[in-house]
C-alpha cells in the first residue's frame, strides 16, 4: 500500500466515523433527549452530585429511554418502534454512502 492509499483509507475513515457520529446524533434527540426532557418537564427530580448524575436519577434516565425507543410510530404508513426506525435508518445511510441509494430520506420525530 503507497502512502497516498494509505491517506485515502484513512481520509475515508475519518469520514465514516463522522458520519456515523451524525446518525447517532439523529437518533439521540429522538430517543434520548426526548426522554430527559419528559422527566424535567413533568417535575421529576434530577439529583446531580459533583456534576454527575446519581445512580437513582440514571436507572430512571435508562428507563425512560428504553420505554421510548420501544414505543411504536408510524413510519412510512407502518407501525414500528423507534428502535426500528432507527436501525433502519443507520442501514439506509451506510447504503447511500456506498453508493447503493441514490437518496436518502430521514425519518422527522414528532414533538
Amino acid at each position: 500500500m503507497t502512502t497516498e492509499n494509505l491517506y485515502t483509507n484513512i481520509c475515508r475513515m475519518e469520514n465514516l466515523l463522522a458520519a456515523w457520529a451524525k446518525i447517532k446524533e439523529k437518533g439521540s434527540a429522538g430517543g434520548i433527549d426526548r426522554s430527559v426532557f419528559s422527566l424535567i418537564t413533568k417535575g421529576e427530580e434530577v439529583e446531580v452530585e459533583k456534576g454527575f448524575l446519581t445512580n437513582e436519577t440514571r436507572k430512571r434516565v435508562a428507563e425512560k429511554v428504553l420505554e421510548r425507543i420501544n414505543t411504536i410510530e408510524i413510519f412510512r404508513a407502518r407501525e414500528m418502534r423507534l428502535s426500528q426506525i432507527m436501525k433502519g435508518q443507520a442501514h439506509a445511510v451506510v447504503a447511500f454512502l456506498e453508493g447503493k441509494l441514490t437518496h436518502y430520506r430521514p425519518y422527522i420525530a414528532k414533538w
